[in-house]
């Protein structure tokens, strides 16, 4: 059983590429702690929660993984946080910086342990248009 974070109810869901991990969003509240959780299925222990302000179809999802789940990847305020596929607790694998980052996809296949391959959408600003990366 999951349960809510901060009340529920949970609004969206969806599994990891293996069903290794289950995401849970809901509704943000001002100063109510994080809305989004990743849960591993097995156990149901929370292995890492944050805060989710504004969902689109851009932020959604907010975490992504590679096919195989070696590695994780979730969008921040000016880039790609690359984590290990399992959320191991300390460990970061590293960022891609991308000021003005607006969405990103991660490439379905990679080979072994490699770094996934990303796509980086950045907003357009000042008059240069958008692009992807």
């Amino acid at each position: 059983e999951v349960k809510p974070l901060i009340g529920g109810p949970v609004r969206n869901f969806y599994f990891s590429p293996s069903g290794a991990h289950l995401v849970t969003h809901e509704r943000w509240v001002k100063d109510a702690g994080a809305n989004v959780g990743v849960w591993e299925t097995r156990t149901g222990e929370l292995k890492m929660s944050f805060v989710l302000k504004k969902m689109t179809e851009m932020t959604w999802p907010p975490l992504k993984w590679t096919s195989a789940e070696t590695h994780c990847c979730r969008m921040v305020t000016d880039g790609v946080q690359i984590l290990p596929g399992d959320l191991a607790r300390g460990e970061r694998e590293g960022k891609l910086p991308a000021a003005g980052i607006m969405a990103f996809e991660v490439a379905p296949r990679g080979v072994g342990c490699d770094p996934p391959h990303l796509a980086v959408c950045i907003a357009e600003s000042r008059g240069a248009p958008a692009r992807c990366q």
